[in-house]
């Protein structure tokens, strides 16, 4: 019999858990965020259970502040140095300041890729079950270069074969993580991914297009961008989770085998209703509240507008509005994402998924920690996977 995957947490202990972090996130300015997170991924890890047992979530909100500020330091001083040294050349060379915009955005990936695999390890570390720590490889340089590699090939064949890059960099992943001392091993090959792909791709073609008609064509591209991005979106959520369940059904560890009959047009769906409701309410909010300012100064004399503008009390009360105004859109974003988008998308994720072989399950020890040092400071820094 199969151990079966479930997730057993509730909407309602999600939204007191949401509403309250991200209320202390805001009291804090920010500073709680790392906690927050952390505790967020204590209740999905623990929602998620694997034939009766939860998973478990060791990471801590210190180490994930301290490796943030660590980031973050090398990150302000790498990218600072990397875009003088490419604008000087790109003025002295090229006569053009745009020329060191697309550098600096070449000379961000290779941090963007190792912040992916350093951010994965992290989390891969810090996960047990059944008393068994996962753990990953050393490898974010090695990740880095194949990522870059494979990208400059994605994007000479104008997308076409971005499915390769996708799989050799969920293999490279893959087949350096561990549970206990087995290894997972990835099977099959990109060519499963490209009739999976086919839609994102026309979709992005399609927004491309529409953005290069914008020169030509206002209307083309005023319109034509409603069409095509939202297509895109359910497209790329599509994609997604086909990738899931086709890498799904070739993973393996040993003896160990898993099974995944996720249905990615119900994944999609669910995705684009979730988002529009989320989206569709903070824009709401925001045209309410731009009425509101607009309407409050409507009809006032030049006179009075400046009397107001130099009024100490009434800068500190628009300050004041404004803090609350943003804050009240942080709250109905970050407890409605979690609502509509990502426990959805979990539950969706992790209840497709089935697991043979637990004889050999049990004959896994634990194996020698791999030290993560800074966290995951590059993958929250870069706002990286950071949906959890």
């Amino acid at each position: 019999m199969p151990l079966v995957f479930e997730f057993v947490g509730d909407r309602r202990s999600l939204l007191l858990l949401s509403l309250k972090t991200a209320c202390l996130t805001i009291i804090t300015l920010g500073l709680y965020r790392s906690w927050m997170k952390t505790r967020l991924r204590r209740w999905y890890w623990s929602s998620i259970s694997v034939g009766g047992q939860s998973l478990t979530y060791t990471g801590s909100g210190a180490e994930k502040f301290l490796g943030f500020l660590v980031a973050l330091s090398f990150l302000a001083f790498y990218i600072s140095f990397v875009n003088v040294i490419l604008m000087y050349v790109s003025i002295s060379l090229l006569n053009t300041s745009w020329g060191a915009y697309f550098l600096a955005f070449v000379g961000a990936l290779p941090v963007v890729f190792y912040g992916m695999y350093e951010g994965r390890k992290y989390l891969t570390g810090r996960t047990q079950w059944r008393g068994i720590r996962f753990g990953m490889e050393n490898g974010g340089i090695a990740f880095s270069i194949l990522a870059l590699k494979h990208f400059a090939i994605a994007l000479a064949t104008l997308g076409f074969l971005y499915p390769l890059m996708s799989f050799v960099l969920t293999k490279y992943q893959n087949e350096r993580t561990w549970f206990g001392d087995l290894r997972l091993e990835q099977g099959g090959d990109w060519g499963m991914l490209r009739a999976a792909w086919w839609p994102c791709h026309m979709a992005l073609v399609g927004t491309v297009l529409v953005l290069l008609s914008g020169a030509f064509l206002y209307e083309v591209f005023l319109y034509g961008l409603w069409i095509t991005i939202p297509l895109t979106i359910a497209g790329w959520s599509y994609y997604r989770a086909e990738r899931f369940r086709l890498m799904t059904n070739h993973l393996s560890a040993g003896k160990i085998t898993l099974k995944s009959e996720l249905n990615a047009m119900v994944v999609a769906r669910r995705f684009m209703i979730g988002s529009t409701i989320v989206y569709g309410v903070l824009g709401g909010a925001t045209w309410l509240v731009r009425s509101s300012y607009e309407g409050a100064f409507d009809g006032m004399a030049y006179n009075e507008l400046l009397a107001f503008y130099v009024d100490e009390a009434a800068q500190l009360a628009v300050i004041a509005s404004i803090f609350l105004v943003s804050a009240i859109i942080y709250l109905v974003w970050s407890v409605l994402g979690h609502l509509l988008v990502r426990m959805p998308m979990l539950k969706a994720y992790a209840e497709s998924v089935e697991l043979y072989g637990e004889t050999s399950l049990q004959q896994a020890r634990q194996r020698e920690n791999v030290r993560v040092l800074g966290a995951d400071g590059f993958a929250e820094a870069l706002d990286l996977g950071a949906g959890i």
